[in-house]
């Protein structure tokens, strides 16, 4: 028998001679007690080197053990000539209690004083012989870690800070910091103070609460406050004088983005820890040199890997009901609280108080609502320092004042956002006694009751502007997910109140204009200069509340009826107005100096930021990829569609450049998720086809993702079979007339039922582009001098 086997079953017999004498005889030797423990030690640890000793990855440290002349042999040894020192009769009678009455062992059976030296002696042996071979396995696995640890370490050096660099670009998906320097801005000095001063907050800092979720009202300034609270664990990790090592990491929400922020959360939390720990460890090198999107469970790994750099990780998550289909990120923050991988992660997180959310939050962290006679503490302080520095109400007499922060701060009822609604309309007011106190007297309630009385408050002249103001920013973010410029915005008023009032153009329009007619339904914030070029401002809902409001049935069934925004209506309106722009001869005939870009990435961004023209071109592009299937219902829309991807005409050239250099990513504002295989302006016609729909259907097959336009395209022309001829619709299409600059897509083939017919999955432009390989992975045979040329295309109606 092998020595491990042998000392397992050993074992087991002396744990059962052992119970049988401390159970049976009173006074038992405390010697038998240590007996019984160290054996079962030894049967236990024998259990595990013997699954080890078992699997084909045992190291040589490892198997040493079992030599002849090893701690085993020598343990196997030991515990046999132990188990000699009991009375053979005893094991037998031990097991047979159960079926027929015991004879109880005596000590004078076990002869126990004259061999208590002897017993001593071995056990003192066997004890050694546990801990060189506990020893001999912990040493196997500080070698594992080592090693493991030293290809990271491996990794980490190998990589230049210039690759890190590219890693780090490649998980910045969503940037939150220019919503937290936003927040920043709009803090009052003295609020949330409240928060870093309760019990719930200490022990959360010190790590001994994983999750906190700080829930309100809309308009309570969870935003503002998530951003002192983001300040005040960034100062705490900042602390030199702490042995631990800690990072912090933050995410805002937004609705803004449009989008499912779970894989941006992770990513940015990726980002920044990365950077933190200077490190880029194996598993997320792995998906960056794979390439593509990785999984939420990938991301989740890669996050569980970093984490070990830290001994505390604080996450901050803002407005976590503004996340589309948040489903997915209440299951992330869920297994970050619960899961033990995640054991050194603290969260803390903020939403308004959803059904769905709740459900999640409350099972994992400590709720902490901003209903509170603290917040309204804050509130006070927030009007007394905004009346008192306002530019207006400041000169108001000091009476006034004071009634107007008693009566907002007591009306407020834990609304932040009220109160900026209520300054704003207090502002514009003649500071006369009567009509203040009659205001004040007849406050809004609500945040819906107060956006009614804000648009019908709007002069007649500024209705129409507000109106299209409003829905140029809703539409730019459905188009960018991005805020849009002040200019941009500026010109796209002018052209789409042209569009409909011609008598317009009666103001300057700057963002004067806009803080003048807009108030505080929008917010311009202003950027650092970049490349040189002058500060840039951009637009926005000056809350998720305003937005939420425009949408709504609730503003359509109320007087204030006409500043409501049709999404749909507004997504094709807009869009026509895109392409006739995009599409102007006289525009491109005035735009000179689009002829002479170069190289110059300064050169490159202010026209990508400042001319209007490439806004048009960029939005063009995007509206018909997002919106096709409904532009397919229009004659207008789908005709002026086919005219904006025709070569043949003289915009289409102009078209090239700016799509180039906005894939490029130079500036936020020109993102889109238009892969790299659906740009038709990376692939260069060098001599037209004969019919130019074919290739207007090229182009329409790359960017129209529904492909409702091109089936509406193809029906046209089979309408037209009488006039231009059935044979001319096979166009043939050499190898010569066109040329790729991505990598296109593989193409599914499939044998059809006709003999020799072949049914193609895919653009027309990869089928173009992967003939060749096709052909030769179908195993057909053509002639070597057969080539894309000989290809014809037999177009259908689908």
């Amino acid at each position: 028998m092998d020595p491990l086997g042998a000392v397992l079953q050993i074992s087991e017999r002396i744990i059962v001679l052992c119970k049988t004498y401390i159970e049976d005889v009173r006074d038992a030797p405390s010697d038998l007690r240590a007996i019984l423990i160290e054996i079962s030690a030894i049967k236990s640890l024998f259990k595990n080197v013997r699954f080890l000793l078992t699997c084909d990855n045992t190291t040589t440290l490892l198997a040493g053990l079992a030599a002849d002349s090893g701690p085993i042999e020598g343990c196997k040894r030991a515990v046999t000539e132990l188990e000699t020192l009991f009375p053979p009769d005893c094991l037998s009678a031990a097991k047979a209690q159960s079926k027929r009455p015991r004879v109880k062992p005596t000590l004078e059976t076990l002869a126990w004083p004259f061999k208590k030296p002897k017993a001593k002696k071995l056990l003192e042996e066997i004890t050694r012989y546990r801990a060189t071979i506990s020893l001999a396995l912990t040493t196997d696995a500080s070698l594992d870690i080592k090693v493991i640890r030293s290809k990271a370490i491996d990794i980490d050096t190998k990589l230049t800070d210039l690759q890190r660099e590219k890693v780090y670009e490649w998980l910045h998906a969503t940037d939150p910091s220019p919503l937290h320097h936003q927040a920043r801005k709009h803090y009052e000095f003295g609020t949330g103070d409240w928060m870093l001063r309760s019990e719930e907050w200490a022990s959360w800092i010190e790590c001994k609460t994983r999750c906190l979720w700080i829930h309100g009202v809309p308009g309570a300034g969870k935003t503002i406050l998530a951003s002192h609270l983001i300040d005040a664990v960034q100062t705490f990790c900042s602390d030199e004088v702490s042995t631990q090592k800690h990072a912090f990491a933050y995410y805002y929400c937004y609705f803004g983005h449009n989008q499912n922020e779970t894989a941006p959360f992770l990513k940015w939390t990726l980002n920044q820890l990365c950077r933190q720990a200077d490190s880029v460890r194996p598993y997320l090198h792995k998906l960056y040199k794979r390439g593509g999107e990785p999984s939420l469970a990938e991301l989740l790994r890669s996050l569980e890997e970093i984490s070990e750099e830290f001994d505390c990780i604080y996450l901050v998550v803002d407005a976590i009901d503004e996340s589309m289909e948040r489903a997915d990120l209440l299951a992330v923050l869920r297994e970050l609280v619960i899961d033990a991988r995640f054991q050194n992660i603290r969260l803390t997180a903020t939403s308004r108080e959803y059904v769905d959310i709740e459900k999640v939050m409350d099972d994992i962290s400590t709720p902490m609502s901003m209903r509170n006679p603290l917040l309204d503490e804050d509130i006070l302080l927030y009007v007394n320092s905004r009346v008192q520095r306002h530019p207006r109400l400041s000169l108001w007499p000091l009476h006034l004042r004071s009634e107007v922060c008693d009566a907002l701060s007591r009306k407020a009822k834990g609304m932040f956002r009220w109160v900026v609604c209520q300054i704003d309309v207090l502002q514009r007011l003649r500071p006369d006694s009567t009509v203040i106190r009659d205001a004040l007297a007849n406050l809004p309630k609500t945040l819906d009751e107060t956006y009614e009385r804000l648009f019908l408050q709007i002069p007649e002249d500024g209705r129409i502007f507000v109106h299209h103001a409003l829905r140029w920013i809703y539409y730019n973010g459905e188009i960018y997910n991005a805020d849009i410029h002040s200019s941009t915005l500026l010109e796209a008023i002018q052209r789409s109140e042209r569009t409909y009032f011609r008598s317009r153009n009666v103001y300057a329009y700057d963002e004067d204009l806009l803080r003048e007619f807009c108030g505080c339904l929008i917010t311009l914030q202003q950027h650092e200069p970049f490349h040189q070029l002058p500060a840039r401002v951009t637009v926005s809902f000056a809350h998720y509340t305003v937005w939420e409001f425009l949408k709504s049935d609730r503003i359509w069934n109320g007087p204030a009826a006409f500043f409501g925004v049709d999404q749909k209506r507004t997504n094709l309106e807009f869009s026509k107005i895109m392409m006739l722009e995009a599409t102007a001869s006289q525009r491109h005939r005035r735009r000179d100096h689009l002829k002479d870009w170069t190289d110059n990435s300064r050169a490159q961004f202010k026209v990508l930021v400042l001319d209007f023209t490439v806004y048009c071109i960029c939005s063009s592009v995007v509206s018909l990829f997002n919106w096709g299937s409904e532009m397919s219902k229009s004659a207008d829309l789908a005709t002026l569609a086919f005219h904006l991807l025709d070569p043949s005409e003289p915009h289409f050239e102009r078209l090239f450049l700016p799509l180039q250099l906005a894939s490029i990513d130079i500036d936020d504002t020109l993102k889109w998720s238009i892969r790299k295989e659906e740009e038709f302006w990376a692939y260069t016609w060098h001599q037209l086809p004969a019919i130019k729909n074919i290739a207007i259907l090229c182009n329409l097959s790359c960017v129209d993702k529904s492909q409702k336009l091109t089936r509406h395209l193809l029906q046209k022309v089979v309408k037209e079979k009488e006039k231009i001829g059935m044979e001319q619709l096979n166009a043939r299409i050499s190898k010569s007339q066109l040329s790729f600059k991505n990598p296109r897509r593989c193409v599914q083939v499939h044998r059809s039922r006709k003999p020799g017919g072949l049914i193609f999955e895919g653009n027309i432009l990869d089928v173009f582009d992967q003939f060749q390989l096709i052909v030769q992975r179908l195993g057909v045979k053509v002639d070597d001098k057969v080539d894309r040329s000989a290809l014809t295309w037999q177009w259908s109606t689908f």
